[in-house]
């Protein structure tokens, strides 16, 4: 029985720790670094100028970048995916599933080395469009593309709340609007999506994007209202901490398991009775304080819960305080019922003297955080 009391007592504290656990695997020594000069300097340090052959131009205009998941409105339409973009070889224009986009006018052109150089016979711009077109579709960037006007690159954040709501007024209408420089392109944009019909996988897409954000918005918020509470309360409870800490100290150093072979005289039963009553009351205290510290701490990103039984139910502040309340309250019930078994007094001293030292604990683990 008493073996199940001072188990409950364990599993209900929270366990903090800062930071990520060390590996265990050893090291293996470092070699010293040759010393090295302009001869034999690594490859890294050395300036390469590479002059595309044709050959490696012709190579480079055969490539095809297969995108398996991104979103491209070519002319108010949508084109699923998956994307072959490529780039014709001989005006350098960029296709997309056969579709031409054009991007802006200075895209494509020659670049320069120096002034009044020959250009470079690689097309490097090219080669840059393709891959910034290519890492936009696969970096959650939606590409809107309208007749001849060069093709827009937009935050999904921002379009599809206004794909799902398209209220000109609203935050992210407005934001994605002013991200496109072209004044005209603006307009076409809203007029487009004020009238548009999406289909309803694209639809179902952009409310799972949606809901993605809103809950990444709805956790840095409680995050940032959880730092700010803790901000505001760690200096009462960290004196509350150090009240009922030296308080409890103060009992446990007066109030330690005696030998009834030591005292005959004394009435032991009834001193040590009243002083696990107190010992009970001082272990809802600190257990109070441990729960407190736990749901703002970890609500505030600033500690991880190793404690297993404890880690299921950070999530659910509601289940946590049920969890803890259960496991000590039931647990100090038997304690106070059991309070005139010197097996039960003596258990109750140590488990006060555990929970003083998990308060300190906290006092060592906030002024970290300060």
């Amino acid at each position: 029985m008493l073996r199940f009391v001072m188990l409950c007592l364990m599993f209900g504290f929270a366990h903090p720790v800062i930071g990520i656990e060390p590996s265990r695997e050893p090291t293996a020594e470092l070699e010293p670094e040759p010393a090295w000069s302009v001869a034999n300097r690594p490859d890294h340090f050395r300036k390469k100028r590479s002059f595309a052959s044709p050959g490696a131009i012709e190579a480079w205009s055969d490539r095809v970048d297969r995108v398996e998941a991104g979103f491209l409105f070519v002319d108010g339409k949508h084109i699923p995916c998956p994307l072959e973009i490529k780039t014709d070889p001989e005006t350098g224009q960029l296709h997309a599933n056969g579709i031409p986009l054009w991007f802006d006018d200075d895209i494509g052109q020659p670049r320069y080395r120096r002034a009044n150089a020959e250009p470079s016979r690689q097309p490097r711009n090219s080669q840059w469009v393709q891959r910034r077109l290519v890492q936009s579709l696969e970096g959650k960037r939606v590409v809107l593309a309208f007749g001849q006007r060069p093709a827009q690159f937009v935050d999904e954040v921002d379009f599809f709340p206004s794909l799902l709501n398209p209220d000109p007024t609203s935050q992210p209408f407005t934001d994605m609007r002013d991200s496109i420089l072209d004044p005209e392109l603006q307009m076409m944009v809203e007029q487009w999506l004020v009238s548009y019909s999406p289909s309803a996988e694209l639809v179902e897409a952009a409310q799972v994007i949606v809901d993605r954000y809103d809950k990444v918005a709805s956790e840095n918020n409680a995050q940032i209202a959880a730092t700010t509470t803790l901000s505001r309360l760690t200096y009462p409870m960290t004196m509350f901490g150090l009240i009922v800490g030296v308080y409890t100290f103060g009992h446990l150093m007066m109030t330690t398991p005696k030998s009834p072979a030591l005292y005959p005289n004394a009435n032991l039963l009834e001193m040590m009775s009243k002083a696990t009553v107190v010992s009970v009351v001082l272990i809802c205290a600190h257990a109070a304080l441990d729960l407190t510290w736990t749901l703002l701490t970890s609500q505030a990103g600033q500690m991880r819960e190793i404690n297993p039984f404890g880690a299921q139910f950070l999530e659910n502040p509601r289940a946590l305080v049920a969890f803890k309340a259960i496991a000590t309250l039931g647990a100090c019930g038997l304690l106070i019922g059991l309070r005139k078994h010197r097996a039960a007094q003596t258990a109750c001293w140590w488990m006060c003297l555990v929970c003083t030292i998990l308060t300190f604990r906290w006092l060592i683990f906030s002024s970290m955080l300060v």
